[in-house]
């Protein structure tokens, strides 16, 4: 599957329907002339089983929690690691390398993928928490080393139900043409069931 444009907004908490409230601009990994960084985006669901044991009988059903997701790429730029952790920049613009007890901020995730097939389509993650950045610092010119950053995408409730994102394809109501930046004004909820 093809993978590109990954990008993050900054979010403030939620609005009063539920959805994520997201300021700014969308934050790339790392800002290019020509993007050439992102290497891969990897969602697994994470599930739990509940089982009930009633009646003579023993019904499971198994609960989608949110998914477990991995980043790869080449680069991250200094206003990304401060969005995405408690890094914080001082006053000499030197990244401090901080910790926090209350964890990393939530952010919504944008990025555009395609299928095995050809189909294009882009993906929102409304609540999204990334591990802390690591550092690679053996790096040689003729063989560049990727890195990866973990992340947990939690779901929301929004319309009476818990949502943790949508995939829009080509073609439908709320895709974004690629070389398009998303915008905030650009984030797609979910509509009614039909």
């Amino acid at each position: 599957m093809g993978y590109k444009q990954a990008r993050f907004f900054v979010k403030d908490g939620s609005n009063e329907d539920g959805s994520p409230k997201i300021i700014g601009t969308a934050i790339p990994f790392l800002l290019e002339d020509e993007e050439v960084n992102n290497i891969s985006l990897a969602l697994t669901p994470n599930e739990s089983e509940r089982e009930y044991k009633a009646d003579n009988r023993v019904v499971k059903d198994k609960v989608l929690n949110g998914y477990d997701g991995t980043v790869a790429y080449y680069g991250m730029d200094k206003s990304a690691m401060v969005n995405l952790s408690a890094f914080r920049v001082d006053s000499n613009n030197h990244l401090v390398l901080k910790s926090s007890t209350s964890g990393n901020p939530s952010v919504v995730l944008f990025a555009r993928g395609q299928s095995e097939k050809g189909k294009k389509y882009i993906i929102w993650l409304y609540d999204v928490e990334f591990s802390t950045p690591a550092f690679n610092m053996d790096q040689p010119e003729d063989n560049p080393k990727s890195s990866s950053l973990s992340f947990f995408a939690s779901k929301i409730s929004y319309g009476g139900e818990d949502v943790i994102g949508i995939l829009i394809y080509e073609g439908e109501a709320g895709y974004i043409a690629e070389g398009t930046e998303p915008t905030t004004a650009d984030l797609v909820m979910p509509a009614s069931a039909s």
